[in-house]
């Protein structure tokens, strides 16, 4: 396990207040992601992760989305700093994030367990019921009369 992991947190809001960012940076043994979550307020957004080979890498990648944030209009409205020991602390300390994690996750701790596992993406379409019966056919009308002065002007 990978563990003990450091989690760095910087959240933005946007100075017109209607869009935010946050900035999540996980560092541990071989182990650097960089997420970046932005969207309009209220709504959850999008996502992007970065995995780096090193810890300096990561590191220049979150201290330059954290420089150009502030450059284009957004301000820091919280930051925070932890160190996790347990896939649990991880689940708590990301809280909904770690549910979107889908692969990211067997890269921050390989041969997580399937209950640790539970509600997170895989990344890989579902898997999908047996197409249902398709519906009775509704009751047959009585035919209509037939016309003869159709389109007849």
């Amino acid at each position: 396990m990978p563990f003990p992991l450091t989690i760095h947190s910087v959240h933005y809001k946007h100075r017109g207040g209607t869009k935010q960012y946050h900035l999540t940076a996980i560092f541990g043994d071989g182990v650097n992601l960089v997420i970046k979550r932005f969207g309009k307020t209220g709504t959850w957004g999008q996502m992007q992760f970065a995995r780096h080979a090193t810890t300096a890498a990561a590191q220049k990648d979150f201290n330059d989305t954290d420089r150009t944030r502030g450059n284009h209009g957004y301000e820091d409205v919280g930051t925070s700093q932890e160190s996790v020991d347990s896939v649990a602390a991880l689940k708590k300390t990301l809280g909904m994030t770690y549910f979107k994690l889908g692969p990211h996750l067997d890269y921050l701790v390989p041969g997580v367990s399937d209950e640790d596992r539970r509600g997170v993406k895989s990344g890989e379409p579902a898997t999908m019921a047996p197409p249902a019966a398709p519906p009775a056919a509704p009751p047959a009308e009585e035919p209509v009369p037939r016309n003869e002065n159709w389109g007849m002007f």
